[in-house]
Parts: structure tokens; sequence; C-alpha cells
């Protein structure tokens, strides 16, 4: 598609949809993860025996912690559907960047995960930022061409 634009700009406006496409993408798989891994009873457990799966579901979870005043406790398996996805959704792109201190991994399958996806995120977010970066550089140089023909 790229190879058959004319414009540039056009060319790179793509380029950086793209990432930031690709970035939502990653955001968006994590959190759906990072929701399952969190739950007492998932698509993950379902794969354990059953002693694993008592041994799993009697672990402190990071969505069953109470969180709130007191009197006004609620967990995140209270919240609504929506307000739990982009609850995720936004704690993985925290977790992209630095490590949010709203939530965090309560056992030990759940900090496995989350500093597996930290390599993972870190390497991924890395890139990112250099492609739009880059993509900007070449705005900008473009730019500077065209200024320096027309000052001729």
């Amino acid at each position: 598609v790229e190879a058959r634009m004319g414009s540039l700009l056009l060319k790179q406006s793509l380029a950086l949809f793209r990432v930031v496409l690709v970035l939502a993408g990653i955001c968006h798989w994590n959190a759906c993860i990072w929701w399952m891994i969190g739950q007492p009873a998932s698509l993950i457990t379902e794969l354990m025996s059953p002693e694993a799966q008592a041994s799993f579901k009697a672990m402190r979870h990071w969505t069953t912690v109470p969180r709130g005043s007191i009197g006004e406790e609620w967990t995140w398996l209270e919240r609504r559907r929506s307000e739990q996805y982009t609850f995720c959704f936004y704690w993985t792109l925290g977790v992209m960047r630095t490590m949010p201190a709203e939530v965090t991994p309560e056992n030990q399958p759940e900090r496995v995960y989350v500093m597996v996806f930290m390599f993972f995120a870190f390497s991924a977010f890395a890139i990112c930022v250099a492609l739009i970066t880059q993509t900007f550089f070449k705005f900008s140089e473009r730019k500077r061409v065209f200024d320096d023909d027309m000052a001729q």
C-alpha cells in the first residue's frame, strides 16, 4: 500500500498509525491475559489438574483484593466489565513505561507473568518510540529540504 502512495506525508502518517495500532494491539492482548491470570478460575485454570486448580483458587489475586475506603470496599471482580477492561488496558500501558501502583501482583504466577511481560514490553515500547521518533525526523527532514529548495 505504501509503495503506491505518492505523498511522503501520507506514507509517514500511515507508518505512525501502524505503530500506534500495534501498540494498542499489544495493550489489548495483555489486558485480556492479565485479567485471566488474575481470576481465581479462568480458561488458564481449566488446563490445570484439580489439585492445582484448588491451590490456585485459594491464592490471593489482584482481582480479589479489597480496595476503596472502609465501609465502601470493592474488588475488581465486582466492577462492570467495561471498567475492568479499561483498567487492564491502562495498567498494561503503565507497565510498558513504569509499574503502576494501583495494582500489583499478589501471587507467584502473577509476579512471573508481570516480569516476563515487562521484559517484552520494554523492548516493544522502545521500538515503538524509536519508530515514532524516526517518523517525526522524516517529517522535519522533508520540511528542511523543502525550505532549502525554496531559499535557492
